[in-house]
C-alpha cells in the first residue's frame, strides 16, 4: 500500500518524540493512542510537560481555588477576585499578572 500524508506525519511524530522525549506511541485495541517510555525513567524524572490547551476551576469551588496556579485558599474567603469582571479569584496578584500575561484570564 502507499503512504499518506497521515503515515507521513505519524512518522515524524514518533521520531521527534523517540529523539526529543525517548518515548513513543502505538495504538491498543480498546484503549486508544498510548504513550510508551523507549527507555527506564528514574522515579521522579518528568518525561512530558506541556501547558494546557484549557483549564477551569469548577464554579462550585471558584473561590476555594486560585484560577491560575490551583492552589487551595489557605482559610475560606482568602483569595482575591479580579476587579474588572469579580469572576476570576487569585491567590495573589502574581498568579493574576500571569494570568493576564498568558493571555487566560482575557479568554475566560
Amino acid at each position: 500500500p502507499m503512504a499518506t500524508d497521515a503515515d507521513a506525519r505519524h512518522a515524524q511524530r514518533e521520531t521527534f518524540l523517540r529523539h526529543k522525549f525517548e518515548v513513543g506511541t502505538r495504538v491498543e485495541e480498546g484503549r486508544g493512542t498510548c504513550l510508551y517510555a523507549a527507555r527506564d525513567f528514574a522515579a521522579g524524572e518528568v518525561v512530558l510537560s506541556s501547558e494546557p490547551l484549557a483549564s477551569l476551576v469548577f464554579p462550585s469551588r471558584v473561590s476555594e481555588l486560585c484560577n491560575q496556579c490551583f492552589r487551595k485558599a489557605e482559610a475560606p474567603r482568602t483569595l482575591q477576585h479580579c476587579v474588572a469582571c469579580k469572576a476570576a479569584w487569585y491567590c495573589s496578584a502574581e498568579c493574576q499578572k500571569v494570568a493576564w500575561e498568558r493571555g487566560r484570564h482575557k479568554l475566560e
